[in-house]
């Protein structure tokens, strides 16, 4: 086992809650298993519970398994974040995909600090300050996160879970499998554990994160509360007014403005800033909205223009 010590721009979590960084965590997950699967339009995310846990598990028509899941674990308050089949590195595009998990045997441990996620580390940073411990297991190997003092630089001890799984993973064929069983396999998988050191994260904890993250979660897009265009969607649920989402995952910071406004919406495609919290481009929130009242207006004409008279009424 050894220990890293990272050095991190502490700017980028200033003011950050717990959500922000487990924001972090989801958004790593989500592209995670896009990236490894290759899917361009996203993936369904279920809820579902059992006497002893809570998941939301990630799955597609055309694939038998599950392309991961998060877990709440009602007996000892963890939160587990599994992408099947997935790796550390920031990759783009099949060639680049396919370099890394063909080098992906020979990486040392700084190799992989080197060329990971920087959000995770910073997650990583803010959730240990903030009483929680974060680990991870890929390729092998685990990562364990540590800031002993809210101005201290974020620790980091890693090591092997086990050298046999190692080996066994450079053996394994290249294509992506997905889970059978909602359980990480530690020579394929890569999985996030959120533990908290003062108190057991609840269930509510748990619900609230997840429920001001994803947008496509617990039946909330359903016909007689949104409006659909190929630009995105008005969504009239009330938890989701004056709040913006990028395909089904939040966007905490907007350019509208202070004042608040009656519906939220769920964007297409967009460029997003390198943070991810908001749109690259701070005009473009306002045209995406009058993009999507525009089309909904003349295609669904019954519906959206009695509400778009009723939005200016208010």
């Amino acid at each position: 086992i050894s220990t890293m010590h990272l050095i991190l721009d502490e700017r980028e979590i200033r003011g950050w809650a717990d959500d922000d960084a487990f924001r972090e965590l989801y958004i790593f997950w989500f592209d995670a298993i896009a990236e490894s699967f290759c899917l361009d339009g996203g993936f369904t995310q279920t809820y579902q519970e059992t006497d002893d846990s809570i998941f939301v598990t990630a799955t597609v028509r055309e694939v038998s398994g599950y392309l991961g899941f998060i877990e709440f674990s009602k007996k000892n308050g963890r939160v587990s974040l599994v992408a099947a089949d997935a790796h550390l590195l920031a990759t783009k595009g099949a060639e680049a995909r396919a370099k890394a998990k063909a080098r992906a045997t020979n990486l040392t441990n700084e190799d992989l600090f080197i060329f990971r996620n920087e959000r995770l580390k910073l997650a990583a940073m803010s959730l240990s300050r903030g009483g929680y411990q974060m680990s991870m297991n890929a390729l092998g190997r685990f990562w364990l996160f540590r800031s002993p003092q809210a101005d201290s630089s974020l620790l980091c001890d890693t090591g092997y879970l086990d050298r046999t799984t190692v080996a066994a993973r450079g053996k394994q064929e290249q294509d992506p499998k997905p889970l059978l069983v909602m359980k990480a396999r530690e020579s394929r998988d890569v999985a996030i554990f959120l533990d908290s050191d003062s108190t057991h994260i609840t269930r509510v904890t748990f619900g609230l994160w997840m429920g001001n993250m994803a947008l496509e979660i617990g039946g909330v897009r359903t016909s007689w509360n949104t409006i659909t265009t190929d630009y995105g969607d008005i969504l009239f649920y009330p938890r989701c007014a004056n709040r913006l989402f990028l395909e089904g995952v939040h966007l905490p910071e907007t350019t509208l403005g202070k004042g608040r406004f009656k519906y939220g919406y769920n964007f297409r495609r967009a460029a997003v800033s390198e943070s991810r919290r908001s749109l690259a481009d701070a005009n473009a929130e306002a045209q995406r909205i009058c993009n999507i009242w525009n089309v909904a207006i003349e295609q669904q004409h019954d519906d959206a223009l009695p509400t778009y008279a009723h939005l200016h009424l208010d």
